[in-house]
């Protein structure tokens, strides 16, 4: 995992405006549970492609899992407006109080 967030971290040295590869290092940090890293990375992919909603999805379950409920439920609810409906069944466990 670590591999390739070097990858992609090259990736996006050389092409600053490479969401995806902002968006998959997101992912892999996620995955090593370095939830404030990963928020950052899509933090970047969401600046350069706004309407991606598994990048609110992501972002969310991270904040979530940092313990900003609320900022992690607003993501959630951006992800299933930008067409992520996956986003809904989370929203229905996590977020309903």
């Amino acid at each position: 995992i670590r591999g390739a967030i070097i990858d992609y971290e090259k990736a996006f040295n050389i092409d600053p405006e490479n969401a995806k590869a902002y968006y998959n290092a997101g992912v892999m940090k996620t995955k090593l549970k370095e939830f404030e890293a990963a928020v950052n990375y899509f933090d970047k992919a969401i600046a350069i492609a706004p309407d991606w909603g598994s990048a609110y999805y992501n972002r969310g379950i991270c904040k979530i899992s940092l313990g900003q409920m609320n900022e992690g439920c607003i993501d959630l609810s951006m992800a299933g407006e930008k067409g992520y409906p996956k986003a809904y069944d989370v929203i229905k466990r996590r977020c309903a109080k």
